[in-house]
């Protein structure tokens, strides 16, 4: 594969990798709502089922936080490339954009969309992890929720 094959295949592993990120920020968007629910129809730990319930769905509520925030990119100190805003902002307008581009070998090109596909299976990782732990608590959650519902009501 010569180097121009190989900065497509790594635009596109970059496309879809960017998607995952994207859906694990559904994910945990979604796990926020259906654990605001428990925590607000729950109300306070009045017993330990209610404590229970209250507990896991604010430690779920805490990792879909770690999945969607913002967080400074690990690999700072690597050379920038000609995809991430971050070092396209920096160039001041298009023209500089387009000269640096311009520049870039073929070789380079795909060394710098290799390490940014790098960068962002890194943050995937982080942040499925992190879903996973919420998916966890959220599905502990859940029938301590259900029981309290169906024995105490709301509240």
């Amino acid at each position: 594969m010569d180097a121009r094959d190989a900065a497509k295949v790594a635009l596109e592993a970059l496309h879809f990798n960017n998607s995952l990120v994207q859906f694990a920020d559904q994910k945990a968007a979604t796990l926020i709502v259906i654990n605001s629910i428990f925590i607000a129809s729950v109300g306070g730990p009045a017993d330990p089922l209610r404590a229970a319930c209250l507990g896991f769905s604010v430690l779920s509520l805490l990792c879909c936080l770690l999945v969607i925030r913002a967080r400074r990119d690990p690999f700072d100190k690597e050379p920038h490339d000609v995809v991430f805003f971050g070092d396209i902002l920096p160039l001041k307008n298009g023209r500089g954009y387009f000269v640096t581009l311009a520049s870039q070998t073929p070789t380079a090109l795909a060394e710098g969309l290799a390490a940014r596909v790098y960068r962002t299976c890194t943050i995937a990782r982080r942040k499925y992890r992190c879903y996973g732990w919420a998916l966890k608590l959220s599905f502990a959650a859940t029938p301590l929720w259900i029981a309290t519902m169906l024995l105490g009501g709301l509240r």
